[in-house]
Order: C-alpha cells, then sequence, then structure tokens
C-alpha cells in the first residue's frame, strides 16, 4: 500500500530540505553579485504570494 506521509507548501518543504542553510553556504562562496541573484531565483520560490504557498509538496512511502 502507498500512504501520503506528509503533504505541505512549497515554501516549508524547501525549508525543510534545508535550503536556508544551502543559501548560507553560498553566501560564504561565491561573490556577493552571484549570491544576490541565485537568492533572488531561490525568493520567487519560496514568496507566499508566490510560488511558495501557490505549489505543494507531497512524500508518498509505499510498505512493504
Amino acid at each position: 500500500a502507498i500512504h501520503c506521509i506528509k503533504y505541505e507548501t512549497q515554501l516549508k518543504a524547501l525549508v525543510e530540505f534545508g535550503i536556508i542553510e544551502l543559501l548560507e553556504i553560498l553566501h560564504k562562496n561565491v561573490s556577493e553579485n552571484i549570491y544576490l541573484k541565485e537568492a533572488n531565483k531561490v525568493k520567487t520560490l519560496l514568496e507566499p504570494t508566490g510560488m511558495g504557498d501557490r505549489f505543494k509538496a507531497v512524500i508518498f512511502r509505499k510498505e512493504k
């Protein structure tokens, strides 16, 4: 049987998956200009009024 383990917004899923920590690592290792470009892309994915709440993430688990 397949069970739905989690259903949530893209914003919450990406934050739980560690996107904020990845941005912090990026910030330490690239120029400010590159960081700002990439952070702006992530902002689009996370904005509650944009893709952050509009798109959902779901995790399924198949039991043996």
